[in-house]
């Protein structure tokens, strides 16, 4: 199968690797088996970095085995946000030091620093399951696949070829021969009980309408076509 754009006009655009915020993060995050409610009475005021964002009850994960650090859990996964956000954003070419902390209103003011903003915190902030309350522990529940399109759209993404895609599946090999499976996001639209997220951007949104128009089109003029050759 033919992966890549035969669309000679087609020019990449922001097309890292790893090609969204936090995917490497998001791996780690569903290998983690247990997780535990936290009620977020404080409407996030207690997360410095990713408190805007996660503004519902979370959960979060113990610190992995073998990291050694003074830090509470949140404290450590917040890191991890700021980390992937600040690489993320010096990557697309942004200065990252001015978008670091979250009292700085350029991450506000940019459509696509605050998409990369908040998928790196969906990532390290699920919400808890559904009809789990503070201190239950429940399982993963990942950004929502409106996450990953409103940051396709608002940072103008492009690869030309298949690899800018919410909801995959891939495995690979590392230099020791084990087979690593990559995984994307839910394929929920957000909010859902389901993912961790918002709904889908305005451009998004119409970027879903196109792509339904000319699903219908398809399909409604291939059968005209079918119906006239019978």
């Amino acid at each position: 199968k033919e992966l890549y754009s035969t669309n000679m006009l087609c020019a990449p655009n922001r097309c890292l690797n790893p090609i969204f915020p936090a995917l490497t993060g998001l791996q780690t995050m569903k290998g983690i088996s247990s997780y535990t409610c936290v009620d977020n009475a404080d409407g996030g005021k207690s997360l410095p970095f990713c408190g805007e964002i996660v503004t519902y009850n979370y959960q979060i994960a113990a610190i992995p085995d073998g990291v050694t650090t003074t830090q509470t859990p949140a404290e450590y996964w917040e890191g991890q946000a700021l980390t992937d956000f600040v690489w993320h954003m010096g990557a697309m070419g942004f200065d990252e030091w001015d978008y670091r902390t979250k009292v700085n209103e350029n991450v506000y003011a940019d459509p696509c620093a605050l998409a990369v903003l908040k998928l790196a915190c969906y990532t390290y902030f699920p919400k808890c399951e559904h009809g789990h309350w503070g201190g239950e522990t429940g399982s993963y529940v990942q950004p929502c696949f409106t996450a990953c399109s409103n940051y396709i759209t608002a940072c103008q993404v492009e690869c030309c070829d298949e690899s800018v895609q919410c909801v995959f599946e891939f495995t690979q090999k590392d230099s020791d021969g084990n087979s690593l499976t990559q995984t994307g996001y839910s394929s929920h639209f957000g909010p859902s009980a389901f993912c961790t997220g918002s709904p889908a951007s305005r451009g998004a949104r119409t970027s879903f309408v196109l792509l339904g128009a000319l699903a219908f089109l398809h399909f409604f003029l291939g059968a005209s076509f079918f119906g006239e050759r019978a």
